[in-house]
């Protein structure tokens, strides 16, 4: 599946539509490991100056080679047993259907503007974040900050 998303605050959302507060803050140290991630609400950094994107939302069944990647993140989510996710940015976003359960959610930024961002998720219990592939905008952490909070 295919969505067009507009891009506000240069983040890319992906969330439980139900939550009451879906975005979340940014501190510094989510800045330097680009993404903000909480239960149920994740945001990557996709750059300023980015005012759309095209997203391709799939299921895999085993990781994603980001070597083709500008860079690429790996974190846990969990589909809500509605099985709806919302992607999207602050003033924009669709819903998709995922089957309900745990995940491994890959966000792979392309390297060229023509190519798609991606969101992969796979079926997995136990997820480690992590950022798979530097770029400008993620870094390599010996930890990563799993605890945002809404605006």
């Amino acid at each position: 599946m295919q969505l067009n998303i507009a891009i506000s605050y240069g983040q890319l959302c992906v969330f439980d539509p139900a939550l009451e507060n879906p975005y979340n803050d940014w501190s510094e140290a989510h800045v330097g490991q680009g993404f903000s991630w909480r239960h149920g609400s994740v945001s990557f950094a996709v750059g300023n100056g980015v005012a759309s994107v095209v997203v391709e939302v799939s299921r895999v069944s085993s990781p994603p080679d980001v070597a083709a990647s500008a860079s690429a993140i790996r974190v846990p989510f969990q589909v809500p047993a509605s099985g709806q996710v919302e992607i999207g940015s602050v003033m924009s976003g669709a819903e998709v259907s995922v089957e309900a359960g745990s995940y491994a959610l890959f966000y792979l930024a392309p390297q060229s503007p023509r190519q798609p961002f991606k969101l992969l998720f796979m079926a997995a219990a136990k997820v480690e974040p992590a950022v798979l592939k530097e770029s400008s905008q993620a870094k390599m952490q010996a930890a990563y900050l799993m605890t945002a909070t809404p605006p």
